[in-house]
């Protein structure tokens, strides 16, 4: 009589520890996406900052009048580019329905009618604000050596660009 309760208690027991390794399992592996979610996620922050510093190293470059030292610079930014739209922009884009940021951003913009640079704070999500920095970093490199050298000669700020502000 014994022997049988005590079979049915280890069944019992191999029962619930097999259904507790599932979950625990199964939790483990959630955990272990999210972390990798995250860490992801904290990536952006670095890229975004390096494309940045890029386009500002770019128009210092152009002041250097070396057109190799843009190109390079160029080659740099298009390879964050790319990383930010391959690899950010689908992450980011099932928050692109989310409300703005709290906090602003000031937001450049060339009105192409007077040919004036207005700025104006702007509340974002990060969707639209990574869009805005994959478009203007496209503008960036779309734009040749030589129009920045020009540029520089004609005697132009090129660190006042409303792209690279």
């Amino acid at each position: 009589m014994y022997s049988k309760l005590y079979f049915v208690m280890f069944l019992l027991g191999c029962t619930f520890y097999t259904i507790i390794a599932t979950f625990g399992f199964m939790n483990l592996n959630h955990v272990n996406s999210t972390i990798k979610y995250i860490e992801e996620l904290e990536d952006i922050n670095f890229n975004l900052h390096k494309f940045l510093r890029y386009s500002r190293e770019l128009a210092i470059r152009a002041m250097t009048l070396d057109s190799d030292a843009i190109e390079k610079e160029e080659n740099n930014m298009d390879s964050i580019l790319n990383l930010l739209q391959e690899k950010y922009i689908p992450i980011i884009k099932k928050y692109s329905s989310q409300g703005s940021s709290d906090f602003p951003v000031i937001y450049y913009d060339k009105d192409y009618f007077k040919g004036v640079i207005k700025s104006r704070f702007d509340h974002l999500n990060g969707f639209d604000l990574m869009k805005i920095v994959i478009v203007w970093g496209r503008e960036l490199l779309n734009t040749p050596s030589e129009e920045w050298i020009r540029r520089v000669k004609d005697g132009e700020n090129v660190l006042l660009d409303y792209r690279i502000r």
